[in-house]
């Protein structure tokens, strides 16, 4: 039986470096360290969807130790997905309600949020960034 709350809409999957300063702990360095050996420049994945309630975007971001949902305005977001260090796609998603299965990471939150559910091997952000390439090519056809 179909949810009737589940709704088509777009967001931008956004893959970038993760910033390592000061206050990263450790445990974070290792991961960017980690994450980095896979595919440099890669290292993070967020959501960003446009908002209902002002000119901009809504960013959907977690992170080994916090989870944040954020505004940002329609330049400064165009200014993030122009950078030399960052790769954004537009993905369609059917949204309801999502219930989280294990470790939550930026990947598990991005998979989770794309319906992504039945791919438990897609751990790291270029790995995700390979399989949304690989989908795309596929509906195009």
């Amino acid at each position: 039986m179909q949810n009737a709350n589940i709704k088509k809409e777009k967001v931008w999957v956004v893959f970038l470096p993760h910033t390592v300063d000061d206050n990263t702990t450790a445990f974070q360095r290792l991961f960017v360290w980690f994450l980095n050996h896979f595919k440099k420049n890669f290292s993070h994945v967020a959501i960003f969807k446009r908002s209902k309630f002002h000119d901009g975007y809504i960013e959907i971001n977690c992170c080994s130790d916090n989870f944040k949902i954020d505004e940002w305005t329609t330049q400064n977001f165009i200014n993030l997905i122009s950078g030399p260090k960052v790769t954004a796609r537009l993905v369609e998603v059917k949204n309801g309600i999502v219930k989280a299965k294990g470790l939550i990471t930026c990947v598990s939150t991005a998979k989770h949020y794309l319906g992504i559910c039945d791919k438990p091997l897609i751990i790291t952000p270029y790995q995700l960034f390979k399989y949304l390439e690989k989908q795309n090519g596929q509906q195009k056809s």
